[in-house]
């Protein structure tokens, strides 16, 4: 298979785009510094760069964290909270961040971590609670452990 990254222009004013090749699905496209070099997007541009993340809705659903719906990396709007229906955080890699947002305003959202993980130095593998209607933007700080913001311990 092939391996590297292409380059693609379009008509002008339309952008270029880079794109990682590779035989997986899910090739990862890393962009590196050398030492404590500093990464730079947009450094010189005369209109602004901006970086976005991927918006996406998921019914909760589930009530345990075997079964519980699962989220990505991102901003998600989650349906279907009732205080029992769950979603699943993904499997994390250390400096990952998500928000998730409760979308019903009469109920609890459950969140769990991955199997063996723990949220806010709850025991592992415990739920948290996203408030009726609330928001919460979780860091992947260390290794198995998620933290929110804000940082209440529901």
């Amino acid at each position: 298979s092939v391996t590297g990254v292409t380059i693609t222009s379009a008509a002008s004013g339309s952008g270029v785009s880079l794109a990682a090749l590779g035989g997986n699905s899910n090739e990862k496209f890393l962009i590196d510094a050398v030492g404590t070099g500093v990464i730079y997007l947009g450094s010189v541009s005369t209109g602004g760069a901006n970086v976005r993340l991927p918006v996406a809705t998921v019914a909760a659903s589930g009530t345990a964290i075997g079964n519980a719906a699962a989220v990505v990396e991102g901003y998600t709007y989650v349906t279907g909270a009732n205080n029992a229906n769950a979603v699943k955080l993904p499997a994390g890699a250390v400096g990952m961040q998500l928000t998730l947002v409760n979308t019903v305003q009469t109920a609890t959202l459950q969140v769990f971590p991955q199997v063996n993980n723990l949220i806010n130095n709850l025991a592992n593998n415990a739920v948290y609670n996203i408030p009726n209607g609330g928001k919460r933007t979780f860091t992947y700080a260390v290794a198995g452990t998620w933290y929110t913001d804000p940082q209440t311990i529901l």
